[in-house]
Parts: C-alpha cells; sequence; structure tokens
C-alpha cells in the first residue's frame, strides 16, 4: 500500500510556479518608490551592508525599529546589487516560501492532500499578499520565521529523538522572529500557562519545553542586546520603538497617530532622544492602563475591529503611491476588490472552523497552536495601532482554515447533490 505521507505533491509544485509567475509579473507591472519604514529598510541596510553600522541618518546609531529585517537585506546586499529590485525580489521568494510552508502545515494537521492544496491555493488568490511584495516591509520574513516555528515546534513527539533540539531550535526561529518584529516575545508564556491550566498534570512537560524555547530565544535575541548595549550604553532588549507605538495605541483607534502639539504629545519632551522617547511612552501607557482600564478596553476593541474590518493597506502603498499614473477610479476598484476577495477568504475560514475532522493527537496539537497564536497576536492589538497590514503575519493561519472550510463546502454540496440525483432516481423507479 502507498505511504500517504510521501505521496506526490506536484500540485503544490505547480502552485509554487505559478506564485512565481504572479509576483513577478506584479513587480514587474507594479515597483512603487519604497517610503516612510520601507524606505528606512533599504537605507539602512545598504548602511549595514556598506560596515557603517544601524545609524540614523542624522548621526549616532539607532534601535528605533528592530534590526532583524534590515540586517538580513544587509547580507543579502554583501552578495549582490544594492538596490530596490534586489529586495523586492528576496522578499517574492520569501512570500513563495510562505505558500510551501502553509501546504505543509495544512498537510501535516488534515493528512489530505485536497486540504492542503486549497489552504496554499486560497492564500495564494489573495491580492493583497502579492501586493505586498511590491514593499521592502519586513512581512514576509518575519512570516515566514513564524511559520518556520510552528512547522518545527508541531513535530509529533513520537517523531522527536532529541525533543530539546527540536524546541530549542524552535524558540531559536521565534527569537530571530522576534529580532525582526518583536510582537511573539510573550507568547511562550501565554501558551505555557493555558497548556498548564487546561492539562496540570503535565504541567512538569510544559515547563521543560518553555525553558527549552526561551533558551533558544535568548540565544537569538541576546546579540542584538549586546548590540544595543554596546552601541547605545543602554539596557534595549530589541528596539526602542515599543513605548512610541504603545503611546499612540492610548489614541489610535484606526490609522496612523501623532501630534507636534508638546502639550498634547509627552514624546515630544524626549527631543529625538529615542532611548526616553521610549520611556516617556511606557510611562503613559501604563499610567493610562491603571487609571483608565475600562477605556483601554473599549478602545482595544475597535483597534481589532480595524484589524480584521478591510484589506485596503497593500492598495496604499502600491496603485496610491502611483499617482498620477494609476488613475483614483482604478485605485478605488482595487480597495474593493482585496477587500471583497478577504471577505471571500474569511468566509472560508470561519467555516474551516466549524468542520468536523478525524485527527490524530499530534494534529490535534499542531491546529491548537494555530488557534493558539492567532488568539495572541489578535489580542495583542488591544494596546497597538491596528491596520490590515498587522494581519499579515496570521494569514497564512488563517489560510489553513480556510482550506478545510473549502473542502468541507465541496463535500457538503457533492452529498447534497447525490442525495438529490439519488431521490430522484428512487422517485422515478
Amino acid at each position: 500500500m502507498r505511504n500517504r505521507g510521501i505521496a506526490n505533491h506536484g500540485g503544490l509544485l505547480w502552485l509554487l510556479l505559478l506564485n512565481l509567475v504572479l509576483r513577478f509579473g506584479f513587480l514587474a507591472w507594479m515597483h512603487p518608490p519604497q517610503s516612510e519604514d520601507f524606505a528606512w529598510y533599504f537605507y539602512h541596510a545598504v548602511d549595514l551592508a556598506k560596515g557603517l553600522g544601524y545609524r540614523r541618518a542624522t548621526g549616532g546609531y539607532t534601535a528605533y525599529w528592530p534590526i532583524g529585517y534590515p540586517f538580513f537585506l544587509s547580507l543579502i546586499y554583501r552578495v549582490f546589487p544594492q538596490t530596490v529590485w534586489v529586495g523586492l525580489i528576496t522578499n517574492a521568494l520569501l512570500s513563495v516560501g510562505i505558500v510551501a510552508l502553509t501546504y505543509v502545515l495544512a498537510f501535516r494537521i488534515f493528512a489530505r492532500k485536497g486540504v492542503a492544496l486549497a489552504a496554499a491555493a486560497l492564500y495564494t488568490a489573495l491580492p493583497s499578499q502579492i501586493q505586498w511584495n511590491a514593499v521592502l516591509g519586513s512581512e514576509e520574513l518575519f512570516t515566514i520565521l513564524l511559520m518556520i516555528f510552528l512547522a518545527i515546534f508541531t513535530i509529533p513527539a513520537s517523531a522527536m529523538r532529541r525533543p530539546w533540539v527540536a524546541y530549542g531550535s524552535a524558540g531559536v526561529v521565534l527569537g530571530v522572529a522576534c529580532d525582526v518584529r518583536p510582537i511573539p516575545l510573550l507568547f511562550p508564556f501565554m501558551a505555557w500557562g493555558i497548556a498548564v491550566i487546561w492539562r496540570r498534570v503535565q504541567w512538569r512537560f510544559y515547563s521543560r519545553v518553555l525553558i527549552y524555547v526561551l533558551a533558544g530565544m535568548a540565544f537569538a535575541i541576546l546579540p542584538v542586546t549586546l548590540r544595543n548595549w554596546i552601541a547605545m550604553h543602554h539596557l534595549i532588549l530589541i528596539s526602542t520603538n515599543g513605548g512610541v507605538n504603545l503611546w499612540q495605541g492610548i489614541y489610535a483607534n484606526k490609522g496612523f497617530y501623532w501630534l507636534w502639539n508638546p502639550a498634547q504629545n509627552p514624546l515630544l519632551a524626549a527631543h529625538g532622544n529615542e532611548i526616553k522617547e521610549n520611556a516617556i511612552g511606557m510611562n503613559a501607557f501604563f499610567r493610562y492602563l491603571f487609571h483608565h482600564p475600562l477605556n483601554f478596553f473599549e478602545n482595544g476593541l475597535y483597534k481589532i475591529r480595524n484589524l480584521y474590518a478591510s484589506d485596503q493597506n497593500a492598495v496604499h502603498y502600491t496603485f496610491l503611491a502611483q499617482l498620477p499614473h494609476v488613475p483614483f477610479p482604478v485605485i478605488e476598484n482595487w480597495r474593493r476588490f482585496d477587500t471583497y476577495a478577504y471577505y471571500g477568504f474569511m468566509i472560508f475560514a470561519l467555516i474551516g472552523f466549524f468542520v468536523r475532522r478525524n485527527l490524530s493527537a499530534a494534529a490535534k496539537f499542531a491546529l491548537q497552536m494555530v488557534i493558539l497564536y492567532l488568539f495572541y497576536d489578535t489580542v495583542i492589538f488591544l494596546a497597538f495601532p491596528a491596520w490590515s497590514r498587522f494581519r499579515y503575519p496570521m494569514m497564512p493561519m488563517f489560510a489553513l482554515f480556510a482550506g478545510s472550510g473549502w473542502i468541507g463546502v465541496g463535500e457538503w454540496f457533492h452529498r447534497m447533490m447525490h442525495r438529490k440525483n439519488t431521490g430522484s432516481k428512487g422517485a422515478g423507479e
């Protein structure tokens, strides 16, 4: 009997080829000028490649945005030409890797090629995930690291010869992801807490796993912390923009928020010192949380709503950045198209949450880890400003459920048609 685990996955190869065509085709058509943090990443990656360090344009070392992505890009620029195009091609290839990992995780969980292929295909069909390749964002690198973490961490225990190696390696990957975007820093603690509450008799095992993962994360994060200490003479775990984001999150329920009035913006008192700015923002956030907990929660729900409300952000940095070359009515149509495609995708993901499955214990654990991270990455935006760009890392995980939902709907429709045809035949006889 043919082993199902080594069955032919030719459909995936064709899908990856389609992804290459779509993504490089879009880059050939749409390659807007880099702006805002995308321009920051490019110029600082070039400086790092030239050995100039991670510095502000005005001089002095910085840790304002996490160094992970510009450092990664600088490694590419040490080998290939230091152009925006090389960075865009790199991000497109990372996106194709995300598609492959979506397939791998879906097949591991559901053990069905149809579901795995549907998950990867539906992720491919999201137009915004292709459009984001046209800017030098950190999302592609961060997302593929998250998917690699899940792929390692959810290896069945029976297949682990040395669990500490697997969990420690997963921790290293998660730590590197934190160097790119620090969002997952607290995820292992939340996962450990829920696991201990859910299965108290296994608390020793879960505690060992937590230690392995944290050790791996420390191994990956410590070099960044040491760099910050040596270069900036302050204990900065990863970056200094967390306080700014938290302060903005007090007020920003939709979109970017900033004020230049010193009476309304305490961060201006730092006079550009990012370390002081970070501390002021942190203090302001925790004071607000302590004195207005209900307002914090209410505002946080608006942020989460904004996180999932639409899918227009990619259009802003691609089509809109090409005005007047791209007419405004075309831009508006692309915004609608992206959002409606996203709504359709999420409908199948929602259906997939409720599809009945007969899963192994290892597959259930993997699925629970995916759900847990989706929950974590959602509730963390109770504190931070949110829009559709920040949902990017979660979309491959939603794709797992969308693939299950797509196949589930197809099977339901097939059963209905079979019953209808069987009933018609019986009536005729």
